[in-house]
């Protein structure tokens, strides 16, 4: 449970794309990036071009909008050089997430199939002894999860996973205190976990 009844965490929007939907994509979604994609090659590109239009519809992108991860911050979505949201995307073989902050601090999504198995080997990659002692899940796959939704919000990813501490209600990490949520979704007709991640900041 989070004690400090001071805490202010920011909201957030959601937008869900499944791979169905891209039969009918014909000009390319603003805020792929085209060097990349052309490296790219068959289930990488859909599922990037699917994070992208989810990513495109949740902020409203125009022409010229730039979506970078940046290290420290997060997903950043600039204009004219402006700061205007925090942003995370996340897929499957099934669709993609994107989330955006409804405020100025960073957020982290992770989204999986609920039928993936994630072995005690696996998360010994990403976490330590005390977070698996301490988690409150029940399943190795939320915890694996809610690791890499805070990972992703701090714009470094997984190679900083095993940083991440939990006590209380709260994930910590470098001197941040993060919330972390879950909610369930049908996409591309398969169940799937979300885990949402959000800064916990004092309260004005």
């Amino acid at each position: 449970m989070i004690q400090n009844q001071n805490m202010s965490i920011d909201g957030f929007l959601t937008e869900y794309v499944d791979h169905d939907d891209l039969s009918s994509q014909g000009t390319l979604p603003i805020l792929v990036e085209e060097n990349r994609f052309r490296r790219m090659r068959g289930d990488r590109k859909k599922h990037h071009i699917s994070g992208r239009i989810a990513l495109g519809n949740l902020l409203g992108a125009i022409q010229g909008d730039v979506a970078n991860i940046e290290p420290g911050k997060g997903g950043c979505h600039t204009r004219n050089g402006t700061l205007l949201n925090h942003w995370s995307i996340s897929h499957t073989d099934h669709g993609a997430v994107a989330v955006k902050s409804t405020g100025p601090y960073p957020i982290g999504v992770d989204m999986e199939p609920k039928s993936r198995l994630v072995d005690m080997g696996a998360l010994d990659q990403i976490a330590t002894e005390e977070v698996k002692k301490q988690t409150p899940y029940p399943t190795n796959l939320e915890t694996w999860m809610a690791i890499e939704a805070v990972s992703k919000a701090t714009g470094y990813g997984l190679s900083i996973s095993r940083e991440i501490s939990y006590s209380r209600g709260v994930w910590k990490l470098r001197g941040e205190s993060w919330k972390v949520d879950f909610e369930q979704r049908l996409v591309g007709g398969v169940h799937h976990l979300v885990s949402i991640a959000r800064l916990i900041t004092e309260a004005p």
